[in-house]
């Protein structure tokens, strides 16, 4: 499994969040861990007919329910977490969280589960099943024509599989990147920057829809956000008084990443609601471009 910031050419929160409760999911002061929601829990009917969507990240626990028949996002949770160092500590604070959340506990369809670990992205004809190891998953993306290869640690993933019995694994990047695919926005002419707590992943097509680039860096202040942006626009000879910089994530039009993004870009926008996807009316106030990724898993 290749480890670090890896690139790929290839050719072929939220404003009005509804405040239900807070939950100390760990006992100790030192690594209390909040819990927000949007929704009403007797809105998940807990049947089986459900389709939970995980997001797991060294910083936090998300998930949506979404109601299959209608295609309709009914719940929404989120565990900031705190003084989380290792996978261990992540799994930890995971099997925890599923043993007393009510709303996990339920009965689902199925369960994706939405991972932000290391990745490569091979072309297809390269890629052969047999060599993953125990630790890896991959996703097909780009109708077939490349892989998305990337880290599922065993210790995160057993304490999964002890819970929920139909689970697929799934990255962020694949997930964005086919999202965009089947939404008809995988055009030249975008750049597309998905924000996360500490991270951030860009990506860009060509004319014919083709991936240019995907790749995900890591920043620590908002200057290192800036300059990995500018560092891609520039690697594909982007005009930015002409390229529109979409945005999707954990940014909004106040913050200062947003104005950093301006600054430097002519045209900056956020991504859309896509259509097959629809909300509950508690999520009226809730910016569609949060969690673009997890939802449309």
């Amino acid at each position: 499994m290749a480890c670090g910031i890896y690139v790929c050419f290839l050719r072929t929160r939220c404003q009005s969040l509804i405040l239900l409760y807070l939950l100390i999911v760990s006992e100790h002061t030192h690594t209390r861990n909040f819990f927000n929601s949007i929704g009403d829990p007797d809105d998940v009917r807990g049947d089986g007919s459900e389709v939970l969507k995980l997001a797991i990240g060294p910083k936090f626990i998300r998930y949506f329910i979404t109601q299959r028949d209608r295609d309709m996002v009914v719940y929404y949770g989120d565990y900031a977490l705190q003084s989380v160092s290792s996978e261990t500590d992540i799994a930890d604070q995971l099997s925890n969280i599923l043993s007393k959340d009510a709303i996990l506990s339920r009965s689902f369809d199925r369960v994706r589960v939405c991972w932000f670990t290391d990745f490569e992205i091979v072309p297809g004809v390269f890629f052969d099943v047999s060599e993953l190891t125990a630790d890896a998953a991959f996703n097909p993306i780009m109708g077939g024509d490349a892989d998305f290869i990337f880290e599922v640690p065993s210790v995160i993933k057993e304490v999964l599989r002890s819970k929920f019995s139909s689970i697929s694994h799934h990255h962020s990047g694949a997930a964005m990147i086919e999202a965009l695919r089947l939404q008809g926005l995988a055009t030249s002419g975008q750049l597309f920057i998905n924000v996360q707590a500490g991270n951030v992943e860009i990506c860009c097509f060509d004319d014919q829809g083709a991936l240019r680039i995907y790749n995900r860096y890591e920043y620590r202040a908002y200057q290192d956000y800036i300059y990995f942006v500018l560092l891609v626009a520039d690697e594909l000879k982007l005009d930015r008084t002409e390229v529109k910089a979409v945005l999707m994530g954990e940014i909004n039009q106040d913050s200062q990443l947003y104005e950093m993004t301006n600054r430097y870009f002519a045209n900056t926008g956020f991504i859309t609601q896509p259509e097959s996807v629809s909300f509950g009316r508690a999520f009226e106030e809730y910016p569609k471009h949060f969690n673009y990724s997890l939802y449309n898993l």
